[in-house]
């Protein structure tokens, strides 16, 4: 395996993890009170997080959005299954 690759991942997840918790903050969805396809792109990125022991506990209004969109109807008919 190549650990460049793992180093590239992390390092991109602690620059935009913040970037993202801080976005969420006071909001229900990234762009406001309202679901948008932009929403549903960065939530794409994070649908192995918790399978794959990817640390998101420092970021909590992250964690809260996720599991608000795990929890969608529309979400969960077409998660991978596991």
């Amino acid at each position: 395996m190549d650990t460049s690759i793992l180093e590239d991942a992390e390092m991109k997840l602690a620059t935009l993890a913040p970037v993202l918790d801080s976005r969420l903050a006071g909001r229900r969805y990234l762009l406001g009170d309202d679901i948008s396809v932009a929403d549903i792109s960065v939530a794409s990125y994070l649908v192995y997080a918790r399978p794959a022991g990817i640390p998101l506990g420092a970021y909590p209004y992250l964690i809260r959005w996720h599991e608000a969109i795990e929890r969608l109807p529309a979400w969960q008919q077409h998660l991978p299954r596991q």
